[in-house]
């Protein structure tokens, strides 16, 4: 299964101008989807993920749960920080 979310650019409004920088590979994450946070006071849960492509505007991960569409989600990679979309 296979995760993709936009990264937001707070300076743009959400519009990233800049040119588009493109990685491919692979690197070890975790992520989680905020918006399905437990109701019963547990920790929201944090999934391990990997990277497998990331420009300016977009990420590919691949994971075991995957995100509705307009569903928020927050990454972290150690080699970028944290990412969200």
């Amino acid at each position: 299964m296979s995760l993709t979310t936009a990264i937001e650019d707070e300076s743009q409004g959400g519009t990233s101008r800049f040119h588009d920088v493109r990685f491919i590979g692979a690197l070890a994450g975790r992520y989680a989807l905020p918006d399905r946070r437990p109701g019963d006071g547990s920790k929201l849960p944090v999934y391990a993920c990997r990277l497998c492509d990331i420009s300016t505007p977009l990420l590919v991960a691949v994971g075991p749960v995957v995100g509705k569409d307009g569903e928020t989600v927050s990454s972290h990679f150690s080699e970028l920080g944290m990412l969200g979309g």
